[in-house]
């Protein structure tokens, strides 16, 4: 990382008391972009917003106590060994199922899905094949699983609640 890179950014630690409220271990750890060192135009909008409490992401804006407790989730799922289930779809498929998991449970969800990404050409059913491992995994009671793209030689993670 370079060191203009470095400079911006900040590591997260509550104070004592917050870290044993939330059961925070050395191995969570968030890096968060350090509003005392952004540009003034830039850091008097996170100072109106109460950037302060809050970081923002490209999607939402949860709060540090949230932040520490969905890392402190993955922590746990990840000593539980996740399930891993390794498909071979484009990479377009695979961002469309790591968007969200409705897919996974609601069947307009599923069906929209399947439009805009279809079975493979010969392969009738592949897609719900995938989809049946996923809910499987989720009905035993896993958080969370690991799908390893074999196209992309990726593994992301899925949030299954």
């Amino acid at each position: 990382m370079t060191a203009a890179a470095t400079s911006i950014l900040t590591e997260v630690t509550p104070d004592v008391s917050t870290a044993k409220d939330i059961g925070i271990t050395s191995d969570v750890q968030l890096l968060l972009p350090d509003p005392k060192k952004r540009v003034k135009q830039t850091k008097q909008i996170f100072v109106d917003k109460g950037w302060s409490s809050h970081f923002v992401s490209s999607d939402t804006t949860l709060t540090l106590h949230q932040a520490f407790e969905k890392t402190k989730a993955i922590k746990n799922a990840f000593q539980l060994n996740p399930p891993i289930l390794a498909i071979d779809v484009p990479q377009a498929h695979l961002e469309a199922m790591l968007r969200t998991s409705t897919w996974i449970s609601d069947e307009e969800a599923w069906k929209a899905l399947n439009v805009t990404h279809p079975n493979p050409p010969g392969y009738p059913g592949y897609n719900y094949s995938i989809r049946e491992a996923v809910q499987k995994r989720k009905s035993e009671g896993y958080p969370f699983i690991l799908l390893y793209s074999i196209r992309e030689d990726r593994v992301q993670l899925l949030s299954l609640n």
